[in-house]
């Protein structure tokens, strides 16, 4: 049995999935320029909206700490949600990377994949916030 979940609107264009460590999905809305989170066992959405409505969320990946990370292909940025919907995003230092796919490497260090044949790190320093390292 296949059943399907309305997460988004028509166009929003659910790109990107993922299990968040709350047993919830989490799901990038790559033309919606937002992020949602489905509970799966309700059927609940919350759907977040970003600051640019054209900054093309793509990859998401759940976070120990709770949330996801997330890419903005189109904004030249990686991003952060938290469990509760709110936002942190780095911009990358080469313009035009385009970052699409993102993880949490062996070193703790959130790792993101860009167009232009690199790689780059946003990392944490003595309990400060990520940022690009």
């Amino acid at each position: 049995m296949i059943a399907e979940f309305a997460v988004a609107g028509p166009g929003a264009g659910p790109y990107g999935i993922t299990t968040g460590p709350d047993g919830g999905l989490w799901l990038t809305l790559v033309h919606g320029g937002g992020i949602a989170r489905l509970d799966p066992a309700s059927g609940a959405v919350a759907t977040y909206p970003l600051d640019a409505p054209a900054c093309g969320p793509s990859v998401i990946t759940g976070d120990p700490d709770g949330g996801c990370w997330f890419t903005e292909w189109a904004a030249n940025r990686v991003g952060y949600v938290s469990p509760i919907g709110d936002f942190r995003q780095y911009d990358l230092p080469s313009p035009g990377s385009e970052p699409h796919g993102v993880t949490i490497g062996p070193d703790g260090g959130i790792w993101a994949a860009l167009e232009t044949g690199a790689a780059a790190r946003v990392g944490s320093e003595a309990g400060r916030p990520h940022r690009i390292a």
